[in-house]
């Protein structure tokens, strides 16, 4: 979720804020005895994959058809 996060924000500043939320977030669940080391590793690892394949695919679709509600802000897109 925060490395897609920081994907769409695209500012370093919130990069870094995002990137600390998640290791607070793993930490928090291997502290209180919710999963283990090795399952917030992969889990990361997989979410981060994901959004990065995400990402991609979305910026290859809007250099093709220009999609013109990628480039605005969500907080922007009002429904007709």
């Amino acid at each position: 979720m925060f490395v897609g996060l920081m994907l769409i924000q695209n500012k370093p500043k919130w990069g870094y804020f995002f990137f600390v939320f998640a290791i607070l977030g793993g930490y928090s669940r291997v502290y209180l005895s919710q999963h283990f080391l090795v399952d917030i590793y992969f889990g990361s690892l997989i979410g981060t994959i994901i959004s990065i394949i995400g990402w991609q695919v979305f910026e290859n679709l809007n250099k093709k058809e220009k999609l013109n509600w990628w480039n605005k802000s969500l907080l922007n897109l009002k429904s007709k």
